[in-house]
């Protein structure tokens, strides 16, 4: 409220006497401070908020599997690797929590396929973290199931370290005629890349929500304003 009541004064000032366009250039001067403190005061008065990216870097497959079909392979340069997105570190969970429902965004791939949060079929996440939020155990596994009218192609994505951890992927052609209600538990063919006991790591970023960062350039826009007319007089 202080602010406004000195940038009214100051704009009846300018309307009087011989110093109008003085008085006009502190009016905008003033319009400026407000609004940088607007800004900040939007800044600071709740607590920053930003969101998590757990990013994950799995070893090389060593163990290969290439059918035909499907075409294509894998080899012992691919890996799984890929990341996820929350609204907030994962703190000090416990062994095995169901995170599913708290994941934003997620894209990972094995160097064959990438499954992402706009093609799956089933996705799980399943963390314990430590008090940085890095996972300790965790379990994920999406996949993706096309029906045709002859052939099933199902194509999964898996990184985990609990009990046995392991890293594959799989790109799978299965009969519907073989086996119902689940033809790939019947007759398939498929191609997997694998590595056993040797998890990778995980990184976790934290990067500031749009409405945070639109203040924080509202912000800087004022003070370039008032820096810019203060050399102009």
């Amino acid at each position: 409220m202080p602010c406004v009541l000195r940038v009214v004064a100051v704009a009846s000032l300018g309307k009087e006497g011989n110093g109008g366009n003085y008085e006009m250039q502190k009016l905008k001067s003033f319009a400026f401070i407000a609004l940088f403190g607007f800004a900040a005061l939007g800044m600071t008065s709740s607590p920053a908020k930003a969101l998590a990216i757990y990013s994950y870097t799995g070893n090389n497959f060593n163990e290969i599997t290439n059918d035909n079909p499907p075409a294509g392979s894998y080899d012992t340069t691919m890996s799984v690797t890929g990341s996820f997105t929350v609204v907030a570190p994962l703190l000090n969970l416990s062994a095995s929590t169901d995170i599913s429902a708290l994941v934003l965004s997620f894209s990972f791939n094995d160097g064959r396929q990438t499954l992402d949060h706009t093609n799956t079929s089933t996705a799980g996440f399943f963390l314990s973290t430590d008090v940085n939020g890095l996972p300790l155990i965790w379990g994920i596994e999406l996949a993706i199931n096309y029906p045709f009218p002859a052939l099933i192609y199902n194509r999964t994505i898996i990184t985990s370290n609990s009990g046995l951890p392991v890293d594959f992927g799989v790109i799978r052609i299965c009969d519907p005629a073989s086996l119902t209600p689940d033809p790939c538990l019947g007759t398939f063919t498929h191609d997997v890349g694998k590595v056993l006991s040797d998890p990778g790591v995980w990184t976790v970023t934290s990067v500031p929500e749009p409405s945070t960062l639109l203040l924080f350039g509202v912000g800087l826009a004022g003070l370039a304003g008032i820096r810019r007319r203060r050399k102009a007089a």
